[in-house]
């Protein structure tokens, strides 16, 4: 086979793990996956490829990859029923017409978010927390692994590493592997984790320490938000958003001076987004997040890694006075409340093992 980098009669093995939700299952019958960088997106795409008989994952990455003649060749495969699902993974492009199949996947690459005509868009996240402790043993002391992700974040690759030196160096690596000349640029936007910020004002910053045009800028923004590598959260009183990271912990990795509060408001907003995937997600200042499916539904939810009463008497009078009825607070520690008290104060560990609750 001249494209000696295929394997088109399967089975493909992947490693055993916890079973996640395949946001390729029951949907239809031509995808774009997209999502950040190690958010399983080809792990997804190679379990799927169990199901069928004739699977064909292809690489656009692989040098050794014929890009010239792959249209033919699928057309080959394609004619000769050889093929029942393709994948095509890390593609650039998309020059030519796709065969009818039972099943088509398209991965694009990071800066590419390339969408072919009637493709279902469907995205693969990032663990959220009980995701990650589904890898461990059950009888592991929550409070380890909770310090644990609070310091990896949320990236499966950080499940299989344990020397911390290695998981920054991995990090980095996979930002420069990916962003390439963008890399630089990419480590500056984390430092506006939870931040509020807009496309015009990253550039009036990030133009002073890198050679950058404006143009290149927000065009780099729109592909890191579509993939959601970036999530812009919309202001609730007003027309700025807020940033925050598809990895919570990047900033450990690529800035001098990380913010533990930041992250921490960050691990919270992917919770909520992740969790309730139908709710209109607001932020506002000082971690404040709204959350609320029709107009008579609303939530406020308060997270800060460690809020004092003072901090707390703030924010509960800012929810009071814009009429939340329903008020959670969720820092990594959590006081036992009187009976009476008219909100709920839950650590992480409770807030995300069942985060449902919150809106009862």
């Amino acid at each position: 086979m001249p494209l000696s980098c295929l394997h088109p009669f399967g089975p493909f093995e992947t490693p055993k793990e916890p079973a996640l939700n395949n946001p390729l299952l029951n949907s239809s019958d031509k995808i774009c996956l997209l999502g950040p960088m190690k958010s399983g997106k080809t792990t997804f795409a190679l379990k799927l490829a169990k199901d069928f008989k004739n699977p064909v994952y292809i690489n656009y990455n692989d040098m050794r990859l014929n890009k010239n003649i792959l249209s033919s060749w699928l057309l080959k495969w394609h004619l000769e029923k050889k093929m029942d699902l393709l994948i095509l993974d890390h593609m650039d492009r998309l020059d030519f017409s796709l065969p009818k199949l039972p099943k088509i996947v398209l991965i694009p690459n990071y800066l590419s978010p390339i969408t072919a005509p009637d493709c279902n868009l469907c995205y693969a996240l990032g663990l959220n927390f009980k995701e990650y402790i589904s890898f461990f043993k059950p009888n592991t002391p929550k409070n380890t692994l909770f310090n644990r992700f609070l310091k990896d974040g949320n990236a499966l690759d950080s499940l299989f590493m344990e020397n911390e030196q290695e998981k920054i160096l991995k990090k980095q690596e996979n930002i420069k592997l990916i962003f390439q000349a963008y890399a630089p640029l990419m480590a500056k936007i984390c430092s506006y984790q939870s931040k509020f910020v807009s496309a015009f004002y990253l550039y009036t910053q990030l133009k002073k320490e890198l050679k950058i045009s404006k143009d290149t800028l927000y065009k780099l923004l729109h592909a890191l938000e579509k993939q959601r590598i970036i999530f812009l959260a919309p202001s609730f009183e007003n027309n700025k958003t807020k940033l925050y990271l598809c990895d919570f912990a990047l900033p450990y990795s690529l800035t001098p001076s990380p913010s533990l509060l930041n992250v921490f408001e960050n691990m919270v907003f992917l919770e909520l987004y992740k969790q309730f995937p139908n709710h209109e997600l607001y932020s506002h200042d000082n971690g404040i997040f709204i959350l609320h499916k029709n107009a008579t539904n609303k939530l406020a939810l308060i997270a800060h890694a460690f809020p004092t009463p003072h901090f707390l008497e703030k924010q509960l009078l800012w929810c009071h006075k814009h009429g939340f009825l329903k008020i959670v607070i969720v820092s990594i520690n959590a006081p036992i409340l009187a009976a009476n008290t008219p909100y709920k104060h839950l650590n992480f560990i409770d807030f995300s093992l069942d985060i449902q609750s919150i809106l009862v």
